[in-house]
């Protein structure tokens, strides 16, 4: 489908249906997204010319009695087709190690690798700046070029640094992929399921198509009970994030995202909720709305929740 081909364009549609048919109880969640991309190869693949071998035939002439070079002739054949199997054998024998020893190591092999993270973080809502620098980012970047989206990866990492002492959970995930293809609808279906956590999108900037909305609820001027952030890149080649399980594995989480090259970036989408200052997202909606972050050791969420 066409959509499948357009990522920013599926990505769009996604965000207008959510600005336009979210739900407007009390309850509904709003949320933001700030990113872009390109997964267009680029570069061109380079193309082997195939250089044509002439075969030079060997004549044997026979003089009297030419009978002995004759079988001598033929038994050097022999001896040089049984040669070039046996070659043919070891090469195709050494071929398959190698492949197999490529699948084995998570494709490394492959010239066309690329990377696939996920980074998603848990905050207490007193996090004092966090969701003003994410609503700045998202109304200022330019999302149509790789350093655009460098900087929104470099801005929304550091405001998580800055408020590292309100992080409470966290989740991490690399997927390996082999062209920038599988890359593509990799990120694409991690970027529907995140999206679609939220009820309503309410600041949208994905490759300079801004979007701005609201929820009906009335202002309470108060926080959110916590905040959600999740930073997906798509990246060329092999890049690594550690298990996130408390605030030093986040702290080099973060740094690893964003000491990525701009030149190496395909996409990236920043999502955060609650967007709107006066929402909440309360401890079991969190919960249930993210279900993969993991409290961190020096912190009880799951027994404060529960309770």
């Amino acid at each position: 489908m066409a959509l499948n081909r357009n990522p920013a364009m599926a990505a769009m549609l996604l965000g207008l249906l959510l600005l336009m048919h979210g739900p407007t109880s009390a309850l509904a969640l709003s949320g933001g997204a700030v990113g872009g991309g390109s997964f267009s190869s680029g570069g061109s693949s380079s193309s082997s010319s195939s250089s044509s071998s002439s075969r030079s035939s060997s004549r044997y002439y026979n003089s009297g009695n030419g009978s002995s070079s004759s079988s001598s002739s033929s038994m050097n054949f022999i001896w040089i087709i049984i040669g070039f199997i046996a070659a043919a054998i070891a090469f195709i024998a050494f071929v398959f190690v190698i492949v197999r020893c490529c699948k084995n190591k998570g494709e490394k092999c492959s010239s066309f690798s690329t990377s696939v993270l996920k980074l998603q973080v848990g905050l207490l809502g007193s996090a004092p700046t966090l969701q003003t620098d994410l609503n700045r980012i998202a109304e200022t970047a330019d999302t149509s070029t790789s350093q655009g989206w460098s900087n929104v990866v470099a801005g929304a990492t550091i405001s998580l640094l800055q408020n590292l002492d309100y992080c409470i959970s966290g989740y991490s995930s690399v997927a390996l992929k082999q062209t920038i293809q599988d890359a593509e609808k990799y990120l694409n279906q991690l970027s529907i399921t995140e999206r679609a956590i939220c009820d309503k999108e309410t600041l949208v900037n994905v490759n300079n198509i801004k979007v701005r909305s609201s929820t009906s609820k009335a202002a309470t001027g108060s926080q959110s009970e916590y905040i959600a952030v999740t930073i997906l890149v798509a990246t060329r080649g092999l890049y690594k994030l550690p298990t996130v399980d408390d605030s030093s594995t986040l702290k080099q989480a973060l740094q690893n995202l964003k000491s990525i090259p701009s030149n190496k970036i395909l996409s990236v989408q920043v999502l955060w909720a609650p967007q709107e200052e006066d929402d909440n997202l309360p401890p079991q909606q969190l919960l249930n709305k993210y279900p993969l972050l993991k409290p961190f050791k020096d912190y009880p969420l799951v027994e404060v929740m529960v309770e």
